[in-house]
């Protein structure tokens, strides 16, 4: 495994991690929404789930998207021109 595939598997791996969490505040803004928290605050339900959105839509771009992000990072060496007088 060279540092490029170790840096795609480190990327889709923070996406991961975000995108749960953006799980996780969704699954409070329903909890908060239908009344299971001690406090109950529709702004506070908005706020969660817009949060919750957010992340998962930039979880999904970094687990789905790492190839870009890998190109942009180690990008390739270019083909040297041929040469010619070796014909």
């Amino acid at each position: 495994m060279n540092q490029k595939d170790l840096f795609q598997v480190v990327i889709r791996a923070a996406g991961l991690i975000v995108l749960l969490y953006g799980l996780e505040y969704m699954y409070e803004a329903v909890l908060n929404q239908f009344g299971y928290h001690e406090v109950r605050d529709a702004r506070l339900a908005r706020l969660y789930a817009a949060r919750g959105i957010l992340q998962i839509i930039v979880g999904l771009i970094l687990v789905r998207g790492a190839s870009p992000l890998v190109a942009f990072a180690f990008p390739s060496e270019p083909e040297p021109p041929p040469d010619s007088t070796s014909q």
